[in-house]
């Protein structure tokens, strides 16, 4: 078992600090509580504990020490976890009834990347330069908050599924459907979707000009690949826009998905996903607007 009472560096980020709770900490943690006990999703209490409640929790009791851990950010606690004695008896040493709460403010915000103190969201992050440092951006919907002398400051939580809120389980996954990119230009061969069909791709992404578009002979090739029960998805090579429905080409008639706001390599990671179980395209359409 791990030792919970000592800071766990080597498995959070680095501005993150897991570390034992002290009797500075009381205050904060009793606010963290009580927003569990007003939200009615975490806890039976219904009496709001105070400060001074929270420094009882820190004194010794029982036979053996019982974790009580914090996370810290800069000089905010961010969520805590405890372990409480289970039961008096001299049996139970050993087990224990744990909490874990997080601030309303540090939840629900799925997958974010920080980089030179801006805040990405999973759903919206490009890298734009091969060199620069700040690579990474968000064209299209804009940082969910910075980072600035050790405070968070969000503007706005992602309003996409992600993590906790996924239908997608990859637990005893040991291999994902292949989906192939292919990346369209103005003479581009119909014979490059016709391979990744040939060689067993059970999905295509399109990598198309401007909004998910393709030559004449690679839609006819793209139509076909539908009709075989290939899955096909029209994206964009370009940096920033929304790939939209039956727009530059008709999806229903010719089985296609349009994939949003997703670029080409987020939408291969999508469709894989998709196709670990049977789903119509109608089906994996909704799935390409709400991730």
């Amino acid at each position: 078992m791990s030792d919970l009472t000592r800071p766990a560096s080597a498995r959070v980020p680095a501005s993150l600090l897991i570390r034992p709770a002290e009797a500075r900490d009381a205050e904060a943690v009793a606010a963290i509580y009580n927003e569990g006990i007003r939200g009615r999703g975490a806890t039976f209490e219904t009496t709001e504990r105070s400060g001074d409640d929270v420094l009882r929790w820190l004194a010794p009791s029982g036979r053996l020490p019982r974790p009580f851990l914090v996370a810290e950010r800069g000089d905010q606690i961010l969520g805590w976890v405890r372990a409480s004695e289970y039961r008096s008896r001299e049996c139970y040493d050993g087990v224990a009834e744990f909490s874990v709460y997080v601030a309303s403010n540090a939840r629900g915000r799925g997958v974010l990347v920080v980089m030179n103190d801006w805040i990405h969201a999973a759903h919206s992050l490009t890298k734009t330069s091969t060199t620069a440092i700040q690579t990474f951006m968000s064209p299209l919907r804009g940082v969910v908050g910075v980072a600035t002398y050790g405070k968070n400051d969000f503007y706005n939580n992602p309003e996409w599924k992600h993590t906790s809120q996924s239908e997608f389980d990859v637990a005893n996954v040991t291999k994902l459907p292949r989906v192939d990119i292919v990346f369209a230009c103005a003479d581009m061969p119909a014979d490059l979707i016709d391979a990744s069909v040939t060689n067993g791709a059970k999905g295509i992404v399109i990598a198309g000009v401007g909004n998910g578009n393709m030559n004449k002979a690679s839609l006819d090739a793209a139509v076909n690949a539908a009709k075989k029960g290939v899955v096909v998805v029209r994206s964009s090579r370009v940096a920033t826009g929304n790939v939209g429905r039956n727009v530059e080409v008709n999806d229903d008639e010719s089985g296609f998905i349009a994939s949003d706001e997703l670029n080409p390599q987020k939408s291969r990671i999508l469709l894989s996903l998709a196709l670990l179980k049977q789903r119509s395209k109608a089906e994996i359409q909704n799935l390409f607007t709400t991730y």
